[in-house]
């Protein structure tokens, strides 16, 4: 019976863990989270691409890595909360060409650029039709809605 019961316990103890992820306020907060979820080192400093926002979920699009290296990017999911952010998971982006990636969220796809060169996006349907898309920020494609941020 004992066995059991410093079972449940344990169990409880960690449910009780997963629930106290860390709330971080503002960008910089937010940036540090990723950083330290992707443990980078001080050699790969993370450079802000932008943030999106919808309903109570937020995301961020990190570059990291330094001049002449290859760069990696994630998108970072964060909970809105009463008091600020709280980081939900870190993923890879999709590799769409140099320095262009892209990442599903919210029934849309967001794409960031690197390459501060990138003045367009071409987006080839799967019908043959063809669309050239200005780039002049972090873009965020639904359903033939832009929105910037």
């Amino acid at each position: 019976m004992k066995k059991n019961d410093v079972l449940m316990l344990v169990l409880c103890f960690a449910l009780f863990l997963t629930g106290c992820a860390k709330t971080v306020s503002g960008e910089a907060e937010m940036l540090q989270a990723v950083a330290d979820a992707k443990d980078l080192s001080d050699d790969d400093s993370a450079q802000l691409l932008g943030v999106a926002e919808s309903g109570d979920c937020a995301l961020m699009c990190v570059m990291t890595g330094s001049e002449g290296k290859p760069h990696d990017y994630y998108a970072a999911e964060f909970e809105k909360k009463q008091d600020g952010y709280r980081l939900i998971c870190v993923s890879d982006m999709y590799d769409r060409g140099q320095d262009m990636r892209s990442y599903p969220w919210d029934g849309a796809y967001v794409f960031a650029c690197g390459n501060e060169n990138c003045k367009s996006l071409l987006l080839r349907f799967p019908d043959g039709e063809e669309k050239q898309i200005a780039v002049d920020s972090f873009l965020l494609l639904s359903g033939g809605r832009r929105f910037r941020f």
